[in-house]
């Protein structure tokens, strides 16, 4: 079992099914019953954690033996629909999750079809019987108002009734307080775009949506210009953006995270580190694992993904983009390719995905404008190599950047994950036929952060096989800046923490970026 005091039980379930419990708890605490998609035990700890405190007292022997005759139906569909599972969870604990956990949940349930549910396909056949079991009305029951209507809004879209949903946003809109609401709005500037009902930015700023914005373009270009950011004046202008546009899945995306962070920091201490947020609050709170002397380093924004398309006249291109790919599959992968596009207009500088880790300062020349290739196999696109914008570097209101921002409506298919990612990319550097684009970024090789794949070859490789401390030193004169983790590769199918072998290439790298207060909030100790 880990240790409640250092593992926080909303975020992964900490107990072992052996675990002992005063029969009088269960007169206070009960578990859902109808939670039936299955985690009715972490449901208990999570209710038992906020309504009494857990004080756990861990015995350090074996005292009896668990055997496991056939594995749980339920147990069996949360391991493979783990996402699903969680969205579950919090909507069936709102009281212990934010508004915006909540309502992303409710989001995600909604945008699955199921008025075609097949029975071969389990994901939508459970959602239908969540619907079918009346949970919605018991959380009806259970948000406060502006919660409510926005549920509802979310239900009437599901049923196809655009009507009676943008009714409900406007009454949640104008329902707003600003001491307790404010919060709810991303999600109802989020609808109003969904409905295409168009109103003045300013309609929302009284809850700070748009001001938040303007403040964080405001900040972000005063440090650019000036070089200070909280009173320092010795950073260097470079700057990092990373995009958080879903909560952690578990707790080892977060370590990951947090190693992702440090890693930029330690090799450019000089620098800004700007993490633009769905949830800025709970961002804040988990970077405050990290020491204290990276703090300055980090600028913690709104996720303002809708303001900067408007603000460079995108909006069009962003609408079109928000209707066809929402509830899709790969709708919050999406957001995030088209995210990465839009921040490096508006700011310049480089974006990271969350799961790289650096081993080294980047170079100048990837400070400017590049993109790296994610691998060397030729015929990806007319014999030119795949490339990948996990990393990618640019100068502010590039011509490079918005012909693939104009260029997006035309060519997205919500079905293709890599379609405005690596598609997109691979597109226009092997053609270089965009219009009124005259310069392109440069191509760094394939090993500068992709000299492993996600394919179980080579993350067995980077995992599991030790290296010694030579041969871990050479892979930067091969040209290695850094590696991409491959999270959803690494923490698969309900694994809270992946497993790297002692002294294997991921191993160390990870120990040199540890730089939490606790040991206990990094991948390897």
């Amino acid at each position: 079992p880990l240790d409640i005091s250092k593992n926080d039980v909303k975020l992964q379930n900490t107990f072992h099914c052996s675990a002992l419990v005063l029969r009088a708890v269960f007169d206070v605490v009960q578990y859902k019953t109808e939670l039936f998609v299955g985690w009715e035990d972490w449901d208990f700890w999570v209710n038992f954690h906020r309504q009494i405190g857990i004080q756990a007292l861990y015995v350090q022997e074996a005292l009896f033996i668990y055997t496991l005759k056939s594995v749980a139906t339920m147990k069996s569909f949360c391991a493979d629909y783990q996402n699903l599972c969680g969205q579950v969870f919090r909507l069936f604990n709102p009281e212990s999750y934010t508004h915006s956990d909540v309502l992303t949940a409710i989001h995600y349930l909604l945008s699955k079809d199921v008025s075609s549910a097949r029975n071969d396909n389990k994901e939508e056949a459970m959602v239908l019987k969540l619907v079918q079991h009346g949970s919605w009305k018991q959380l009806e029951r259970s948000l406060p108002k502006v919660n409510a209507l926005v549920m509802l809004a979310l239900v009437n879209i599901a049923r196809g009734d655009n009507t009676t949903a943008a009714d409900l946003v406007m009454k949640a809109l104008h329902t707003t307080n600003e001491k307790e609401d404010c919060d709810r709005i991303p999600m109802i500037h989020h609808l109003l775009e969904l409905l295409d009902i168009r109103i003045p930015l300013n309609s929302i700023a009284r809850c700070g949506a748009t001001d938040h914005c303007a403040a964080v373009l405001t900040t972000v270009k005063d440090y650019l210009l000036t070089n200070t950011y909280q009173g320092r004046n010795s950073f260097d202008g470079q700057l990092f953006h990373q995009a958080i546009s879903l909560e952690p899945h578990n707790i080892g995306w977060l370590k990951l995270f947090l190693h992702s962070i440090s890693s930029i920091i330690y090799h450019h201490p000089e620098s800004l580190v700007v993490l633009h947020a769905f949830n800025v609050e709970k961002i804040k709170d988990y970077i405050s694992h990290l020491k204290s002397e990276f703090h300055h380093n980090i600028l913690v924004v709104p996720l303002c993904t809708s303001y900067y398309a408007n603000l460079h006249g995108f909006y069009g291109s962003f609408n079109k983009f928000q209707k066809m790919a929402l509830g899709r599959p790969y709708y919050y992968s999406h957001v995030t390719d088209l995210f990465r596009l839009l921040v490096l207009y508006t700011f310049g500088g480089r974006y990271l995905d969350t799961d790289i880790v650096l081993r080294r300062p980047l170079s100048s020349e990837m400070s400017l404008f590049a993109l790296s290739i994610q691998t060397e196999k030729k015929g990806y696109f007319f014999g030119h190599p795949m490339l990948n914008g996990a990393f990618l570097a640019a100068p502010p209101s590039s011509p490079f950047l918005r012909a693939l921002i104009l260029q997006i409506p035309d060519i997205y298919d919500p079905a293709v994950w890599a379609v405005i990612g690596p598609d997109i990319l691979t597109n226009a550097l092997a053609r270089q036929s965009l219009p009124e684009v005259s310069q392109y970024p440069k191509v760094l090789p394939a090993n500068t952060f992709y000299k492993y794949s996600w394919f179980a070859k080579d993350v067995k490789e980077f995992s599991q096989q030790e290296v010694s401390q030579e041969l871990y030193d050479q892979e930067m004169v091969t040209g290695v800046y850094g590696y991409h983790f491959w999270s959803k590769v690494i923490f698969k199918s309900g694994h809270e923490e992946a497993s790297f072998a002692k002294n294997s290439m991921a191993y160390r790298v990870l120990k040199d970026t540890c730089f939490t207060k606790s040991e206990n909030f990094c991948l390897v100790h």
